[in-house]
């Protein structure tokens, strides 16, 4: 799953490193957002920095603060379970029919013998 940062008024997707412009004017660079993509929700904040007379100073804010929000692209994400889902299944199935087939090849030895 990738999480993207969107504007909510123009729908643009901004990239990390790319600017976002707080509510009170400020222009600040969009870095990343906190945690893993799978772990995304309403409450995710985004980290950001900005360059002062000072230097680079980080913040962490919500991205309601910039008009923006997380949207997660879970196409990735649902494949994935279905692949996993298909492979445990016949790994499932090949299992059983090993341990069928071993415990049929060594009663017919046993009991023939």
């Amino acid at each position: 799953m990738n999480a993207k940062l969107v504007e909510i008024r123009s729908g643009r997707t901004i990239a990390p490193k790319g600017l976002v412009h707080h509510e009170d004017g400020q222009s600040w660079r969009y870095e990343h957002h906190e945690g893993e993509a799978h772990t995304v929700t309403e409450h995710t904040l985004i980290h950001c920095s900005r360059l002062t007379k000072v230097g680079r100073v980080h913040r962490v804010f919500h991205p309601r603060v910039f008009g923006c929000v997380l949207s997660v692209d879970a196409t990735l994400y649902v494949d994935r379970q279905m692949v996993r889902k298909f492979m445990t299944f016949w790994g499932v199935q090949l299992t059983l029919l090993t341990v069928g087939g071993f415990i049929a090849w060594y009663i017919a030895h046993t009991m023939g013998a």
